[in-house]
């Protein structure tokens, strides 16, 4: 493909998407339930997840709804038709986005435009003891003063974890992993692992556990007194902390992983 091939492709691509999502229509649910369970899971596709503690024995939901298409009435009609749905099932609490099953999937209906983008970003508010589950495809997970066990996941975003009591599972692919626990009694594992990225972890000084951490295409720093092998290409740490004690693994291919005191 000669320069002028390329100028022409590169023309029309940004043409494109110029003309693609002209149409936007946006709104917000905001309702609080009633909740004594004990977990709260949450599944978006496209969007971020926000996640905090409140002194109330009920469950906060706020969404932020965004739509884009190739025209406002074709973003309205879309919109019409998603949904969030809260529903409780024992002790779990379900909220999840429902939205119209996608009728075209080729590349050029992404390119032009003709599929509708679903963007839905939640704010949510949990008792501090609650056990919670959040999932993304495309959107970054924020976990602040969370008490109970907390499983995160996403594709391709970052992981925040601030503040947490309790027990830690966080993967992603394109993303990294931050998790500061402000606690030294562990008493679940710890797992963190991505791809893509760095992880950090933030513990006491205190705290007793087992340690394995690996990387491939990065570096370990560590607070603790632990040695690392290897010095080119993949790198790990095994040892204890404190005489041992909850099992901490921390994994990624292509990035740093430190371990540090908070």
């Amino acid at each position: 493909m000669n320069k002028f091939d390329k100028k022409w492709l590169f023309f029309l691509l940004f043409a494109a998407f110029a003309t693609a999502y002209s149409g936007t229509i946006t709104r917000e649910y905001h309702e609080t339930h009633e909740f004594d369970g004990e977990k709260v899971t949450v599944e978006t596709v496209n969007g971020k997840i926000f996640i905090e503690t409140w002194q109330q024995d009920a469950v906060d939901v706020y969404a932020e709804i965004e739509v884009r298409s190739t025209s406002k009435s074709e973003a309205r009609e879309f919109m019409d038709d998603v949904e969030i749905i809260v529903r409780r099932r024992g002790d779990d609490l379900d909220i999840r986005v429902e939205k119209p099953h996608d009728k075209s999937s080729g590349i050029w209906d992404w390119f032009s435009g003709d599929k509708p983008n679903l963007t839905v970003n939640f704010s949510i508010k949990v008792p501090e003891q609650m056990d919670i589950e959040a999932s993304s495809v495309n959107g970054a997970i924020d976990v602040l003063g969370i008490e109970g066990r907390a499983f995160l996941s996403t594709t391709n975003g970052k992981i925040l974890a601030e503040e947490i009591a309790g027990s830690v599972e966080a993967h992603t692919t394109n993303g990294s992993i931050f998790v500061d626990i402000r606690t030294a009694d562990l008493k679940d594992d710890v797992d963190l692992n991505t791809v893509n990225g760095s992880i950090k972890l933030a513990l006491e000084e205190n705290v007793k556990a087992d340690i394995d951490i690996s990387t491939v295409n990065g570096s370990i720093n560590t607070d603790f007194p632990l040695e690392v092998h290897g010095k080119w290409g993949p790198k790990n740490v095994s040892g204890e902390i404190n005489g041992g004690g909850a099992h901490i693994e921390l994994e990624t291919v292509n990035g740093t992983v430190s371990l540090m005191q908070r």
